[in-house]
């Protein structure tokens, strides 16, 4: 599974079109909305299969939560929150 971001860098054109190369690999997108910062990368980084480190802040927490709602129970992440600045 992918996570990408959709902000204002990401257009849902762009994941369409990563989402037809991955598909390939059998591999599913999953477009997280990013309403604050640059990009999803911005609050949160993949740090080990199935293990998210995520800033504790609000954009931390609304990505946390479109996380949660978006990937399907059986591929769930674990989270570690840090300070924002950490992240």
């Amino acid at each position: 599974m992918v996570l990408i971001g959709n902000s204002h860098r990401t257009s849902m054109e762009g994941i369409k079109a990563l989402e037809k190369i991955l598909a390939e690999f059998n591999l599913p997108v999953v477009a997280i909305p990013v309403t604050s910062g640059l990009h999803l990368k911005s609050c949160c980084s993949l740090i080990d299969q199935g293990v998210i480190i995520i800033s504790d802040n609000p954009a931390g927490n609304h990505i946390r939560s479109e996380i949660e709602r978006l990937v399907p129970t059986e591929n769930a992440f674990q989270f570690i929150v840090v300070p924002d600045g950490v992240a």
